[in-house]
């Protein structure tokens, strides 16, 4: 029993002798501070390619006379002549530059005749605010259409 009694002594006078703290310590929060921001350089985007502006000032059909001639060798002595007029339809598109800048309009026909069907383009170099017709001849004019197809130009956006 002595040895008990001097455990107990030794556990509560180990117990009396230690420190105590009612909550562990931590140093504070660190703050955080983000890095500086560097501007980095603006790219300019590329420039992109446009369609020039153009306006359709008329689209008509025309008649017009187409002379054609013909030669007949007759057996070396000679030759004959022959000279006729034809009327034929032409399918007409005058076009207009509305933009700031010279280019090329091609306007694509197609013209559908009885027999066959037609597909032919014209090219129109046009100043700013210039106006000229495109031109498409036919024998026997059928239903017709018309396309244009401007140039493009490179602009900032």
């Amino acid at each position: 029993m002595k040895i008990a009694v001097l455990l107990i002594c030794l556990l509560f006078i180990g117990l009396a002798g230690c420190p105590t703290t009612a909550h562990p310590t931590f140093p504070p929060p660190e703050t955080y501070t983000p890095p500086p921001t560097t501007n980095a350089p603006e790219t300019t985007p590329p420039p992109v390619e446009v369609p020039l502006s153009y306006e359709i000032v008329d689209s008509y059909v025309k008649e017009d006379t187409v002379t054609h001639k013909s030669s007949i060798d007759i057996g070396g002595i000679g030759s004959a002549e022959d000279t006729w007029e034809e009327i034929i339809s032409v399918a007409c598109v005058k076009v207009k530059n509305t933009d700031s800048v010279s280019g090329i309009f091609t306007v694509t026909f197609q013209i559908d005749e009885p027999l066959d069907s037609i597909f032919l383009a014209r090219e129109l170099e046009l100043a700013p605010d210039e106006a000229l017709t495109a031109e498409c001849p036919a024998y026997a004019l059928g239903d017709w259409s018309f396309e244009v197809i401007p140039s493009t130009k490179l602009v900032k956006e």
